[in-house]
């Protein structure tokens, strides 16, 4: 009998200590710091005024294509627009460097030209799929629709 009880408090322990050990929150180096929280951003598509769409192809001359990102740290991030025409394809990708200060938060802008463009020539109307990555990373989506 007292063999059983040690194997039960042996078995009880490595149970114990193994629940222990698996915590879902570790606690940050140093002790009782804070976690830093994961990078974020934000994509929007506005026309040259500053309207959000959707758009009418007639008379759009460009898009505006805005990227705001928090919680990067300082300095120079690489942040690429991967542009989806309705029909599926990767239209373009527009690079841009992103400049982070001591408030870890940046903004970059790019522009996607419509007048004069094969979207102008081609009439491709629909829905475009916009995907912002930063360091490698898709951190935002948008969608834009283009209407006759």
């Amino acid at each position: 009998m007292p063999r059983a009880k040690l194997v039960g408090l042996l078995v009880g322990g490595l149970l114990l200590a193994s629940c222990q050990r698996s915590s879902g929150n570790p606690s940050p180096p140093g002790g009782g710091g804070t976690v830093d929280p994961p990078p974020t951003a934000t994509l929007s598509v506005v026309d040259s005024s500053g309207a959000p769409g959707p758009f009418a192809l007639d008379g759009l001359d460009q898009l505006v294509i805005d990227v705001e990102c928090a919680h990067l740290k300082p300095g120079a991030h690489a942040v690429r627009v991967a542009v989806t025409s309705p029909s599926g394809s990767l239209y373009a990708q527009l690079p841009a460097t992103l400049q982070v200060g001591e408030s870890r938060r940046g903004r970059v802008s790019s522009t996607l030209q419509v007048r004069g463009s094969t979207i102008e020539s081609y009439r491709q109307l629909g829905t475009w799929q916009l995907v912002a990555s930063v360091d490698g990373a898709q951190l935002a989506a948008a969608s834009v629709d283009l209407a006759p």
